[in-house]
């Protein structure tokens, strides 16, 4: 069931026009096969809509996390004390955001030339979604079960994503007292 609603604008302020209607999408043939999981369905998109969301909010943090190093990269320049301490903290960082990036998105490398890969978070999502092409019969349990090892895998990133950002953040206080310039966001 959907509802529509009609609202108009005039000279930036918009006001509601109360025509708000319900209406229902029904569909135009009957599958030709019974999914019986279909009692399932509307619990598992809800769970994949959830876990979908976190991923997305943790890999908004993720990506932050990184622009910082790059800038920690261009920073060591200006540090005057405990240069070669902190060159060796930020680059060891750069190999946590690698190995990260690879758990949560596969080697880009290999994706280029077609190579196999290990399964990543994001490809382990993808196929619960039913990838390219859904379809009209619903998740099947293959599908439930590539949720289900996305839902492992994001648990098994999930404290090392929060531990990476947390040792980012502590190395830019140390860059930052060390004479680099102040990072702003």
């Amino acid at each position: 069931t959907y509802t529509v609603s009609m609202c108009k604008r005039v000279d930036g302020e918009l006001t509601d026009l109360d025509q708000k209607q319900k209406f229902e999408v029904v569909r135009i043939r009957k599958n030709t096969l019974t999914n019986p999981l279909a009692s399932k369905h509307k619990a598992y998109y809800d769970s994949i809509a959830a876990l979908t969301k976190k991923v997305k909010e943790y890999d908004h943090k993720f990506n932050k996390a990184n622009k910082r190093i790059t800038a920690y990269k261009k920073s060591l320049s200006y540090v005057n004390e405990q240069r070669a301490i902190l060159t060796k903290e930020v680059y060891a960082l750069v190999e946590t955001m690698n190995d990260l990036k690879r758990e949560i998105g596969g080697s880009s490398s290999r994706a280029e030339v077609g190579e196999k890969d290990n399964v990543s978070l994001n490809s382990r999502l993808y196929n619960s979604k039913g990838g390219w092409y859904p379809n009209t019969y619903g998740p099947t349990a293959l599908h439930m079960q590539s949720f289900k090892m996305a839902t492992e895998l994001f648990k098994r990133l999930q404290p090392k994503v929060d531990a990476y950002i947390e040792k980012v953040n502590a190395i830019g206080k140390q860059l930052e007292s060390a004479g680099a310039p102040v990072l702003l966001d």
